[in-house]
């Protein structure tokens, strides 16, 4: 009799539950494909096909001086958190998740070969906030190192945000050239010694046509193809990318399947000086699962409101001035 009651019982919290993922999918489903619970946090992989990686962090700098890694301690720069870039004196950017949980005067930046202590950690609050982060960027503030002879930035693409979509992002698409204009680089968080490299091109058509056709994706009721037009990296052209009728053996899916699959890996214009165009922010989590795929990687670009009032804040931190709810209270 017991048991009866127990499975009876079971059965209404699994209708419960059930209930409560459909209705928390459904009540966001007139937003960014980024609230649906299959896309979030990237898995850390890269697949780089016939690339090396650079095994030095020394000839990563060298190559791109204005690089860094968050490492959890000062005195342990064994293991990497997340690349950053340095876009000012004393200040970096990464991806917003990367910072979360970290401890201001505790996780330090390691650049230029030399360790930086973290100032301040500036993440966007409630106001500024995206939902699983997918267009948020954090900054991080350091102190002095008395060894560092001068500071390499590199500067943030110059574009206005236009219209209430990503529209404007389209600038930057590639559609039809073999040659990719920008590259994504990134240490890996697991290994010490790599550093990853990889071509990869810019746009909206990728999200949306490629993540939306795959059969996660694909329910008329839960997801529209505008849900996925924002701002992405593929590591192949559109061309390449929007074959329909592939094979996993086919020189347009080799490329299509190499990636850099890093949280807060930066993407750069391969052209001098380099221009960031972002930081990569989210990725299809359970595509991980199809290795016969081809993959796309969201990025938040540099140009946000939220983007701007962090700096802002940062600037306030780095000048000593008192902090007042104008200026960082959003953070």
């Amino acid at each position: 009799m017991m048991s009866g009651v127990w499975r009876t019982l079971g059965a209404c919290i699994y209708l419960c539950l059930l209930f409560f993922v459909v209705y928390s999918g459904a009540r966001y489903s007139q937003q960014m494909n980024t609230e649906a619970p299959f896309y979030g946090s990237l898995n850390n992989s890269a697949n780089l096909g016939p690339h090396q990686p650079i095994r030095s962090y020394s000839l990563a700098f060298s190559r791109y001086p204005w690089v860094g890694r968050v490492v959890p301690h000062a005195a342990n720069t064994v293991m990497t958190r997340c690349t950053v870039a340095c876009v000012r004196d004393h200040v970096f950017v990464t991806a917003t998740r990367c910072l979360l949980g970290m401890s201001i005067g505790v996780a330090a930046v390691h650049y230029k070969d030399l360790v930086f202590e973290t100032k301040a950690l500036i993440t966007p609050g409630e106001r500024y906030g995206t939902k699983q982060a997918f267009d948020d960027i954090g900054v991080l503030l350091v102190h002095d190192n008395k060894s560092l002879k001068a500071w390499d930035t590199i500067q943030p693409v110059s574009v206005e945000r236009t219209g209430s979509d990503f529209s404007w992002f389209q600038q930057f698409e590639i559609v039809e050239p073999k040659q990719a204009d920008y590259v994504v680089i990134a240490f890996d968080p697991r290994d010490q010694e790599l550093f990853y490299e990889l071509e990869g091109y810019p746009g909206l058509l990728g999200c949306e046509k490629l993540l939306y056709r795959t059969p996660v994706a694909s329910w008329e009721n839960y997801m529209k193809p505008e849900y996925f037009r924002v701002p992405c990296i593929s590591f192949c052209n559109f061309d390449e990318f929007n074959v329909k009728d592939y094979n996993i053996t086919d020189e347009y899916d080799l490329q299509c399947r190499l990636n850099i699959w890093v949280e807060g890996a930066l993407v750069v214009s391969k052209s001098s000086p380099h221009l960031l165009l972002g930081v990569t922010t989210w990725g299809p989590g359970l595509f991980t699962l199809k290795p016969n795929e081809r993959y796309v990687v969201g990025l938040a670009v540099p140009n946000s409101p939220a983007y701007r009032a962090a700096m802002a804040c940062a600037d306030a931190i780095l000048s000593g001035k008192a902090l007042n709810d104008a200026v960082c209270d959003d953070f």
